[in-house]
């Protein structure tokens, strides 16, 4: 099912219940010695789920996951690789990059209405207007869509810009009728990078909404 998020070649899974305290390597678990009781059964969820499939993709043994300066996961050379996570579910997806597979991102978001108070701080004019145009019950919830589906497009375009991005920074434009949105980078993040488009798809399924975005190389 959360295959169906990505092109070929990239594999997603949940992290299993056992996943959540496992036992990690010794320098993750420096990383989050002084982390709460929560963060670290999240860390170790998606640390668990990861290793696993690096081990279908190939590698051997037990490799650490580290984090940069802002927390994002520190993949092995020739990886692109996304975690996401909520209070109960935990969503890992990692694929080999090759030319039409630069970088990639996933999230996952209980499927609910996004809060009122929060849909202009997260989307645009033209996203709100495409909320505005659907059913009155159904407004929040693909405001919600698209929440993810920015945080999914912010997850694949970080390995490249290395800077946290503004919900402003990226449109999203749903087709809700096929399940998929493009996220188009607005203003210039990266060299290169402005007015590319992130390809996505949508999965709602079990009270969670999935999102998940590609980005291929330049004129791949």
């Amino acid at each position: 099912m959360l295959d169906s998020l990505f092109p070929e070649g990239v594999i997603t899974e949940a992290a299993s219940p056992w996943m959540w305290s496992a036992e990690l390597t010794r320098e993750e678990k420096a990383i989050i010695e002084n982390a709460v009781d929560k963060r670290s059964r999240e860390f170790a969820a998606g640390r668990t789920c990861a290793r696993g499939i690096l081990r279908q993709l190939g590698f051997s043994g037990d490799p650490t996951i580290a984090k940069d300066r802002h927390g994002a996961p520190v993949w092995p050379e020739g990886i692109t690789g996304s975690i996401s996570h909520t209070d109960d579910v935990c969503v890992v997806s990692i694929g080999r990059q090759k030319r039409e597979l630069t970088s990639l991102g996933v999230d996952v978001e209980k499927d609910t209405g996004l809060d009122a108070d929060l849909v202009d701080i997260v989307c645009d004019e033209l996203e709100k207007a495409a909320c505005a145009n659907s059913r009155a019950e159904d407004r929040l919830r693909l405001a919600k869509i698209i929440f993810s589906a920015k945080e999914s497009v912010y997850k694949c375009l970080y390995p490249l810009v290395k800077t946290m991005l503004d919900f402003q920074d990226v449109h999203i434009e749903l087709d809700v009728s096929n399940n998929t949105f493009m996220g188009t980078i607005n203003g210039t993040l990266h060299e290169g990078l402005a007015g590319d488009v992130c390809n996505g798809r949508v999965l709602q399924a079990e009270g969670y909404i999935y999102t998940g975005c590609t980005l291929a190389a330049p004129n791949a």
